[in-house]
């Protein structure tokens, strides 16, 4: 019997000491931060020092695409999603991302301001969370919240328009729109400082960068936000007209990146 309690003593301080073995080992991953610079264009990643670490990784979409041995990279390449892990040797820590998708909003109608119909929606306004809802102008108390209305009934054509551009003013934004072509996907940054209106006539398939200032203070990172939109189709052989749109917003104020590939 001694010597079974023996053999079980052993056993147990075995199991104890390889339980133990490699605890606190491994590298942990970096705690990431960012913040905007360039006007939009640049994202500046920044994390804390990784004990042990040699160096950090920086992943793009998943995909490595460079490494440095410092603690910070400017991401200039647009992408959805940007990653740093630690590394020492051929071992690596788990990868801390920064979210950079846009909110997508598909198949949204809106009406031209002429349509008589009164719930018919001619405004829109992005949530906090980025999606895109339609809002009735009729309705007073949708006034705050709208980022842009379609006007037909002032304009000869379908046109995009601030809400602070209408008299009397829905509110004090001043928003705006540039062309951008007609790639919905191809459009990975909206336009820059200095291409964009307060009003735009629209036309099918056209792809617009828009920016949402709603301070009505020109460009500021602190709240400004950015995104595009694509004319899907505008029905209507005269006013009252009706389009579809498909929106992308991007979350993080200031920064211009639209990736939805």
């Amino acid at each position: 019997m001694k010597k079974l309690i023996g053999i079980t003593l052993a056993v147990s301080a075995l199991l104890i000491l390889v339980g133990c073995e490699g605890e606190g080992d491994g590298l942990v991953a970096p705690d990431v931060t960012y913040t905007v610079t360039d006007d939009g264009a640049t994202l500046a990643l920044e994390w804390n020092a990784v004990d042990g670490a040699d160096g950090y990784y920086i992943y793009a979409d998943g995909i490595l695409i460079d490494s440095t041995t410092g603690l910070f990279y400017d991401a200039t390449v647009p992408a959805g999603f940007y990653g740093v892990a630690a590394y020492a040797g051929d071992e690596e820590s788990a990868t801390d991302e920064v979210d950079c998708t846009p909110v997508e909003t598909a198949s949204i109608t809106v009406y031209g301001n002429s349509d008589p119909a009164p719930d018919h929606p001619s405004g829109i306004g992005f949530t906090a969370a980025g999606a895109c809802v339609t809002l009735a102008l009729s309705e007073q108390t949708n006034w705050p919240d709208i980022d842009f209305y379609f006007d037909d009934a002032n304009f000869a054509q379908l046109t995009i328009v601030s809400p602070g551009d209408h008299v009397p003013p829905y509110n004090d934004e001043e928003n705006a729109t540039a062309a951008s072509g007609t790639d919905y996907d191809a459009l990975e940054i909206a336009a820059g400082m200095g291409n964009y209106i307060t009003q735009r006539t629209l036309a099918e398939n056209a792809v617009l960068s828009f920016w949402i200032d709603p301070d009505g203070d020109g460009w500021g990172d602190a709240n400004d936000h950015f995104g595009k939109m694509k004319i899907v189709s505008i029905t209507g052989a005269a006013a009252p007209y009706t389009a579809v749109i498909d929106c992308a917003y991007q979350p993080i104020a200031g920064l211009r990146w639209v990736v939805t590939q």
